[in-house]
């Protein structure tokens, strides 16, 4: 028997079949929705990564990239990859800088090239940010996505999924408007919003931003120092600059610059301490030290101490003691210089040889000499025969008694010889006079001759015999002068006192008169004034033998400009014969000098002739150059 149905189950399937269809269609909606959700996240994921490696990049290269941008290099490398400066119209910025370019300069892994979804490429920004009046720049940085997430079924930007994105990322995210110029909006700290302009081209595109308010830049070392490092600060070899004071437990430094103090209580330096500067090679000072210890060798090229202990061996080169020099042990060393070196016991020589290089004369004074208080009598010299002469009595005297004639002292040979001395006798003719001859004399010279002397009136009305001054020893002994100027002083040596003089006296024109007279001055061998004056007047030191010699300055050898010092001469005179140019017109004369150490210098100006001089032995004149003079007739007469 069939039933009869009511309907009641169509009801209950219809509504049923409502209800699904709903619960299907609202979970379809949910789930479209989470998958936009997650398709977000993982691009804001994806760019945090990427801005994060290129804040890295951006920290590790400041320095490259901030010259870079600022147009004061072309470009740099980093590995193999090159980086260079570019522009357009948004202003510089480092080119060739792409999400593949940054992975391989950077050697990162686990990062894709492409941002996961249909939004484009990675766009990466590195630009000078300036404040409006361009006078604060900072490095930043903007990765953003090419392409905008696009809306379900849309090609339309999905502007809630870009904020999914961007709010992923965090902080450093923003998203580009659609209104406007499309600039980078950001969610500052303090809850306002900052923007970015003229980078974006259309809305919905997500950015992360980098620079100083990135964690690459600053989250480890903050600037008011309330953040203590937890590893090493590491600098990459740039330097630290302005520091005011850096404290710490140890320094360790491959070099160090310091311009000011440098105060530290202890230090351990491995390699040499250098204070010589590397660019001026100036050299510094140690200042104030204590005590220098050490097991190595102490090298100077000088070493000046107050007070030096030595309890080892001291090697030396050359050693200088302005004070005293105290030594204990031995004392070793090639060469020492000191005022005053004094033994309490035996002073040695090993090579037998003592040498005393400044010589001193018999009778010369030697109080105060190297020391030598004057109520001592024990120094020790030599003189210029390498006698040994002894501190006696305030002067110096032979140390031993002479064994052969050649060691009696100069003044005993003056006494025992004939007439017991040497006489200095001075003739000082009036200013119409002028010196002939003098009788009794050994030799003469002119005093305080001046140049003009050389062409006085009375040499240029000489006709034809003209001149410069000469001495001749005639052969009665006697001396006689020719071409004397007026009033020039004469002093002569002689064996006895008894010398006299002869002058001329001009009493007019063409009138002379001859005169005898006696000297003006005369001095023993034995007084002051004879060693004062003897020695300025001829040879600066005692002569027992004079040798008189003769040399031939020809008219060949004539150019006008002769000069020469007369070495080992005691004295000499010049004889003119004739100019060496008939047009020089007789502006310069022969003239005979004395220079500073006593030997004569003879210029011939713009003549030649004969020059005389007397020498201490017959072995200087030869080596002079000069012929001996013969003793028979005139001495020294020309040969021309």
């Amino acid at each position: 028997m069939r039933k009869k149905q009511t309907g009641a189950f169509l009801i209950s399937a219809a509504i049923a079949v409502a209800i699904l269809g709903v619960l299907i269609s609202f979970w379809g909606v949910n789930y479209a929705r989470q998958m936009r959700i997650e398709r977000a996240e993982r691009i804001g994921e994806a760019l945090k990564i990427v801005g994060d490696r290129v804040q890295s990049f951006v920290v590790e290269h400041h320095h490259e990239i901030d010259a870079l941008l600022r147009d004061q290099k072309k470009k740099f490398d980093v590995g193999d990859v090159e980086f260079h400066r570019a522009t357009d119209s948004k202003g510089a910025y480092v080119g060739n800088l792409t999400a593949a370019t940054l992975i391989e300069a950077t050697h990162a892994t686990g990062i894709g090239e492409r941002p996961p979804g249909n939004v484009g490429d990675y766009v990466i920004r590195v630009y000078l940010g300036c404040d409006n009046k361009n006078t604060n720049c900072n490095v930043e940085t903007l990765t953003y996505i090419e392409k905008p997430i696009p809306k379900p079924y849309s090609s339309d930007p999905d502007m809630d999924a870009a904020v999914i994105a961007a709010r992923k990322i965090g902080m450093l995210g923003g998203v580009s408007q659609v209104d406007g110029g499309h600039a980078f909006r950001f969610l500052e700290a303090n809850g306002r919003s900052g923007t970015v302009e003229k980078f974006a081209t259309t809305g919905g595109l997500v950015v992360m931003r980098g620079g100083y308010s990135s964690s690459a830049a600053d989250v480890y070392l903050r600037r008011d120092g309330s953040r203590a490092m937890t590893g090493d600060l590491q600098m990459g070899k740039h330097d630290i600059v302005g520091a005011g004071k850096i404290e710490g437990q140890k320094l360790g430094v491959t070099s160090a610059t310091v311009t000011g103090t440098l105060d530290i209580s202890a230090a351990t330096i491995k390699g040499d301490l250098n204070l010589t500067d590397p660019k001026t090679q100036k050299r510094s000072d140690i200042v104030g030290a204590g005590d220098i210890k050490g097991d190595g060798t102490l090298t100077m090229k000088s070493l000046d101490v107050a007070s030096a202990e030595v309890h080892g061996p001291l090697n030396a080169s050359s050693v200088q003691v302005s004070k005293d020099l105290k030594v204990n042990g031995d004392l070793l060393a090639g060469k020492a210089v000191a005022e005053t070196m004094t033994s309490k016991k035996a002073l040695k020589s090993g090579s037998g040889v003592v040498v005393l290089e400044k010589e001193y004369r018999v009778g010369g004074e030697c109080s105060g000499v190297g020391g030598i208080d004057r109520s001592v009598s024990n120094g020790i010299a030599l003189d210029a025969r390498g006698r040994v002469l002894s501190c006696q009595s305030g002067s110096w005297q032979l140390a031993s008694t002479p064994k052969t004639v050649t060691e009696v002292p100069d003044p005993i040979i003056q006494v025992i010889r004939e007439n017991e001395a040497l006489w200095l006798s001075v003739f000082k003719p009036a200013q119409n006079q002028g010196m002939s001859l003098v009788e009794g004399a050994l030799a003469c010279a002119h005093v305080d001759m001046s140049r003009g002397d050389l062409t006085s009136q009375l040499f240029l009305t000489a006709s034809t015999d003209v001149g410069s001054p000469e001495i001749k020893l005639t052969s009665d002994g006697s001396i006689s002068f020719y071409r004397s100027g007026l009033g020039v002083a004469v002093a002569c040596l002689s064996r006895s006192s008894r010398v006299k003089g002869h002058v001329y006296s001009i009493m007019g024109p063409n009138s002379l008169t001859y005169l005898t007279v006696v000297p003006h001055e005369q001095y023993p061998s034995d007084s002051f004034e004879f060693q004062d004056k003897a020695i300025a007047i001829f040879t600066r030191r005692q002569q027992e033998h004079i040798v008189m010699g003769i040399w031939n300055y020809p008219w060949a050898d004539c150019s006008g400009s002769y000069r020469g010092r007369m070495n080992g001469a005691l004295a000499c005179t010049v004889m003119e014969r004739s100019w060496c140019y008939a047009t020089s017109g007789g502006s310069r004369r022969a003239s005979v000098e004395i220079d500073t150490d006593g030997t004569p210098i003879v210029d011939f100006g713009n003549t030649y002739g004969e020059v005389t001089c007397a020498f201490p032995t017959k072995a200087d004149v030869i080596a002079a150059g000069f012929e001996v003079c013969r003793y028979d007739g005139n001495n020294c007469a020309s040969k021309w």
